[in-house]
């Protein structure tokens, strides 16, 4: 019992931060929660681009990691505003396969945005 409480923390903090140097792959979504995931996330104002991706973990890889990166429609000086307005939308609205880490890629997070363009299928909006 306690080596399962172990690998419970183990597997928590690794996915309570995301970092640049961590590895992602593509999600493994089907069609159908893709699609479904897609639409809600067009009906939220304000949302640019999305990006949805697999964290690589080491402990309990049987439970996925998702990490959703976005950006939003607003001019630079509206920006800030915009993107927390954005995320709370998005919290609330929309609805994720498993535990997912949402966050602008945008401002100190352009080096994710990078990152995730550059995978094929990341971008879902």
């Amino acid at each position: 019992m306690s080596e399962r409480v172990e690998l419970e923390q183990a597997a928590a903090k690794e996915r309570e931060l995301v970092r640049t140097s961590d590895k992602f792959e593509r999600h493994d979504l089907g069609a159908e929660a893709l699609s479904q995931m897609q639409a809600q996330l067009r009906a939220i104002p304000g949302l640019r681009k999305a990006y949805f991706v697999k964290k690589r973990v080491k402990h309990m890889p049987e439970r996925a990691a998702y990490v959703l990166g976005y950006t939003v429609s607003a001019w630079p000086w509206q920006r800030k505003g915009s993107v927390q307005v954005v995320l709370r939308r998005i919290q609330e609205q929309v609805s994720f396969p498993g535990e997912t880490m949402i966050l602008s890629v945008e401002g100190q997070n352009y080096r994710f945005g990078r990152k995730f363009r550059w995978m094929r299928g990341s971008r879902i909006v």
